[in-house]
């Protein structure tokens, strides 16, 4: 799991949105919905395992809204590609992410 879950971060190229319908546009070894709701799941609960592997990088989690959403909640994702939050707008597949907030995480 924890493997498959750095395989996940690589592939997701410094942005690792945590809202299934982005995951699965963003990486597309995941393939449904369904089944990035799991990994999702799996990514949260090895979260610290996660910070301690990639230690030598900055983690940071960042509240997203997407372009034409109209959730009263934005989503959450994981950078850890510090160049990724110069930007004001993240293009996952037919998806606009704009960014509204950063947090590093671990701190």
């Amino acid at each position: 799991m924890g493997k498959r879950s750095l395989a996940l971060m690589e592939e997701a190229d410094g942005f690792l949105p945590l809202n299934k319908t982005h995951l699965a546009e963003r990486c597309s070894s995941v393939g449904s919905e369904a089944t990035a709701k799991v990994r999702i799941a799996d990514l949260k609960r090895l979260k610290v395992l996660i910070e301690y592997l990639i230690r030598d990088a900055n983690l940071y989690s960042v509240k997203y809204k997407a372009s034409g959403s109209n959730a009263k909640k934005p989503s959450e994702a994981w950078v850890f590609d510090e160049a990724l939050l110069q930007m004001k707008d993240i293009k996952v597949g037919a998806y606009t992410l704009a960014i509204r907030t950063i947090f590093k995480v671990g701190q």
